[in-house]
């Protein structure tokens, strides 16, 4: 290595700095990043303004609790590759590299764990800004004479985007927006001069930070090439006047980019190996060719203050200020830019929206899969392109344009009007009047003093007075981006609901003395859940181990085996509601935290009567489940003759399961059926499929009721579990007490009615607006019988448990298991994962999938043995190397780069000015 030479490309790059012409690029940083927290803390009053915060759709409900779990991983004990706090547990890679990738992430590790709230924030801001910096930076690159404020103005316009704002709460993807316009550059310069270096490092570090975005990157970079190519003449764009330099440029586009995600393949190799739980699988989406929306819809979607919803039916973010819509016609009226730029241009748009429309292409962006919710995540890189043109357009602004800028002001405003009095869904939509009438006046007016102040930039003769109209302008788009802002966020808050603050800081905060306690009572292995719930994650931020989590990252046969035991547990999320005696004990769920409660529904306090308490506060109670398993215990082989198909209910289910374990002639009876029970309904019309008995509410608006009722026969707990043919939600009432909602995809759970005596009655009421179809010859209502719980666990714990080492961590376990027969099959209740190593008495052991989802192994000999369990999945290892070898091949380039005496041309390339 020639560090002489190094130093050189080192001293040149201060020097450049130091003699810098593009420190204005700063106000490009700076001046979204203020218009956003002005956004946060007027429209939602953040906190400490208001009780307001940035958690919103996904960010509440995931990705606060990844960013707690990553800064454990830092801090703490948690781990950036495995983690028990999922479903079961989990790879943790494939969550890091999905959503925590970006470099910014790291922010969260200089706030204390109280303020992750504040960390997001900070990490949400910077992004904006950089927004603002990187297409400022595009944008100082491609002007020669450099028209600052102009920069300023539409790297705020894509910094506060539509797309921007509304997709903010996915703030993984938001790294794309900041390397698009770097990207773009890089290809250009790749084109123009056979520099690399930027375009390498910038497509690799997007892949990295996200690799879901990073592929439609891919896609995009592929496409803007050809453009590129095809929108200038070959002379201008073949600097060094290389022969065959368009096959040419082709060959290093292709090599250099698969160079990129070469140096990207420790990422790319994790996801695909997380992916293959059950990810690939979790939609099967039609390729059937079908228009998605009326054209003339989303054109309304480049208006101020346009949001239709998030939800599936959403269309396109694409506003980009009402100056674009102005300036687009233009741009193909300036007479300086080239007719087949021009047409090249309108090829590029016109791709973009036949992907918004049509089917399999919108599918084959989002990597063949169908969203769910938050569509057209690609839609940046037309508001990117959508910017560029608005801006040559402006450059090349002068009285000549005057006549095209009436006509297309004209259009512009009576196209605001007739979308409002057309009432299209995808412009305004409020449940408020105000908000709807003060988003298009804003619109109108808007419209019409931008349209002023640019008429008199194109026919001012005074630079003077055209540099004053410039100002007014930024200031007044500057107050158009509020506006649209405030509007969105305020329709967002309605659609999907902005969380408190308290909301979330009060509930981790009022836990975390009990799972101390928790903590400093057992230092051993165990898992821990709680009777009350936030979300599906709250798991990842008390870093206790459980059965909850919701991810994109899915292990689909863990989940699915969770529902078949009565949890709620269906696509890409599992629950600890459904909780009951035999699915704790079995998944060795050791310790409750249960909220203390007065409410007067028996399922709530039955939770002292099973277990034991060990620790009050003022707030909660922790209780100790005396029955719950090691995570790996001794089983009988039948264990594999387990049908998942063979049975209609969940008690069923666990029945099974634990005979199987036991190895018994009978399947033990722990939840035994009430068949005594009547079924009756209120304000319903009944019928029957050859499936299920249906009960359609006679007026949908009040709904019907239908009522089943039973009297005790034994002293004991009970349990109720209707199964439906169809989802619907309805409200369940348990001896008149409302339980709230019930038998939806939420909430379709094992319920317990709660303890009662012989003789006692118990009403059972659902309350549905919808067709109800409950299946026929199925019974809903089951009696546990404490006893014969008792007996099959007290038989169960006496088989050989594994008893780990203190000091484990979330990749390797270490203990003993004291075996008494030969062949003794283990079973572990972690999801079956290949990356997981066994290793008894030193020597590694073949895993095998039990119960369709967990891991087993087999121990041959009788006696004690010590059993060190390793997680390090080999493919890793492919990915790990195969980007060392890609890093490799980079630094030789720039080695013979700099034996070129080009340390210059790196300089530059990585340079502003």
């Amino acid at each position: 290595m020639n560090f002489e030479k190094i130093g050189s490309v080192t001293r040149s790059i201060i020097e450049k700095i130091k003699n810098s012409k593009s420190k204005y690029l700063g106000i490009c940083f700076a001046l979204p990043l203020v218009l956003m927290l002005v956004l946060y803390i007027v429209v939602i009053e953040l906190h400490p303004f208001g009780d307001g915060s940035v958690l919103v759709l996904d960010m509440n409900g995931q990705y606060v609790y990844y960013f707690e779990a990553f800064r454990e991983a830092i801090v703490g004990e948690g781990s950036f590759v495995y983690s028990f706090s999922r479903a079961l547990g989990g790879e943790f890679w494939g969550i890091f590299f999905y959503y925590l990738a970006s470099p910014l992430s790291f922010i969260v590790i200089l706030f204390p764990k109280e303020m992750i709230l504040e960390a997001l924030l900070t990490i949400i801001l910077l992004k904006t800004g950089l927004c603002g910096l990187s297409f400022g930076f595009y944008l100082h690159k491609h002007t020669e004479s450099k028209r600052r404020i102009a920069t300023i103005i539409f790297s705020t316009i894509y910094a506060l985007s539509s797309y921007a704002i509304v997709y903010q709460c996915n703030t993984m993807w938001i790294d794309a927006l900041i390397w698009l316009p770097i990207i773009t550059y890089a290809i250009e310069e790749l084109i123009k001069k056979k520099r690399f270096v930027l375009y390498v490092v910038s497509l690799a570090v997007t892949i990295m930070s996200n690799y879901y975005i990073g592929y439609m990157v891919c896609i995009y970079s592929a496409l803007y090439f050809v453009y590129y190519c095809l929108a200038n003449k070959h002379d201008n764009i073949n600097l060094l006047g290389e022969d065959k330099h368009l096959l040419k440029s082709f060959v290093r586009f292709a090599l250099y980019s698969v160079l990129a995600a070469a140096m990207a393949a420790f990422v790319l190799v994790a996801a695909y190996y997380s992916l293959s739980f059950g990810k690939s699988d979790f939609s099967n989406p039609s390729f059937a060719f079908n228009i998605k929306f009326n054209p003339i819809k989303m054109l309304t979607k480049l208006l101020s203050g346009a949001y239709d919803t998030v939800r599936p039916e959403g269309l396109p973010y694409i506003y980009c200020g009402i100056v674009s819509l102005f300036l687009l016609p233009i741009y193909f009226s300036v007479k300086k830019i080239s007719l087949r730029e021009k047409i090249a241009s309108a090829i590029f748009i016109l791709v973009f929206v036949l992907s918004f429309m049509i089917n399999p292409i919108d599918l084959i962006w989002h990597g063949f899969q169908k969203p769910n919710w938050l569509n057209y995540r690609y839609s940046f890189m037309l508001v990117f392109f959508f910017l560029v043109l608005a801006y040559k357009a402006y450059m090349h602004f002068s009285r000549k344009n005057a006549r095209g800028l009436i006509i297309s002001g004209i259009f512009i405003l009576a196209f605001i009007l007739i979308a409002r009095n057309f009432e299209l869904k995808s412009y305004v939509t409020s449940d408020s009047a105000l908000l709807e009438k003060g988003a298009i006046l804003v619109s109108l007016i808007a419209a019409t003093v931008i349209f002023t102040l640019l008429f008199l930039i194109a026919i001012f003769k005074s630079d003077k007075a055209k540099r004053v109209s410039e100002v007014i302008l930024a200031v007044v788009i500057c107050g158009e981006l509020l506006c649209n802002g405030a509007v969105l966020m305020r329709q967002y808050d309605s659609d999907v609901l902005y969380s408190k603050y308290s909301s979330y800081n009060n509930y981790i905060q009022d836990l975390r003395p009990s799972v101390e306690a928790i903590k400093a009572l057992d230092s051993g292995f165990y898992r821990t859940e709680k009777t009350e719930h936030r979300k599906y994650n709250d798991n990842l931020a008390l870093g206790i181990y459980g059965i909850s989590n919701s991810t994109s990252t899915l292990n689909a046969d863990a989940i699915e085996l969770l529902g078949n035991m009565g949890y709620v547990a269906r696509s890409h999320y599992s629950h600890h509601k459904g909780e009951n005696p035999v699915g704790s004990s079995l998944l060795g769920i050791k310790y409750l935290i249960s909220k203390k409660s007065k409410s007067k529904i028996a399922s709530t306090n039955i939770i002292s009567q099973r277990y034991n308490l060990v620790y009050s506060n003022n707030t909660h109670d922790v209780y100790r489940n005396p029955y719950a398993l090691s995570l790996a215990y001794g089983v009988d082989g039948d264990i594999f003759n387990y049908d998942k198909d063979a049975y209609d209910t969940s008690f069923e289910t666990l029945n099974a399961i634990v005979g199987y374990m036991l190895g018994s002639d009978s399947t033990p009876e722990i939840f035994t059926p009430v068949w005594d029970y009547s079924v009756k309904s209120s304000q319903c019309s009944k019928s029957k499929t050859d499936l299920s008995t249906v009960y359609v509410p006679k007026d949908k608006e009040s709904g019907g009721t239908i009522f089943f009722k039973f009297t005790a026969t034994k002293d004991g707990e009970y349990f109720f579990h209707p199964q439906t043919e169809y989802t619907t939600e309805v409200k369940l009432h348990i001896n008149k007490a409302s339980y709230g909602t019930y038998l939806g995809s939420k909430n379709d759970n094992l319920v317990s009615l709660g303890y009662y005596e012989a003789g006692d009655k118990i009403e059972i009421q659902l309350n549905t607006k919808k067709s109800l179809y409950l299946i026929k010859n199925v019974c809903p209502i089951w009696y546990f019988d404490n006893d014969e719980f008792t007996d099959a666990f007290e038989s169960l714990s006496s088989n050989p448990q594994l008893v780990i080492d203190e000091g484990h961590s979330s990749t390797k376990l270490s203990g003993s298991i004291t075996t008494t027969k030969e062949d003794q099959t283990v079973l572990m209740t972690l999801p079956y994962d290949e990356g997981w190593k066994i290793y008894v008495d030193g020597e590694k052991v073949e895993t095998e999938r039990c119960l369709n989802a967990l891991m087993s192994f087999e121990i041959d000999n009788v006696g004690e043995h010590t059993v060190v369990m390793k997680y390090s999945p080999d493919i890793y290892k492919v990915g790990i190397a195969v980007s060392l070898v890609g890093f490799a091949i980079f630094a030789l380039l720039l080695f013979l780069k700099l034996r070129k005496n080009e340390t210059s041309t790196i300089a530059e390339e990585i340079m502003w000015d």
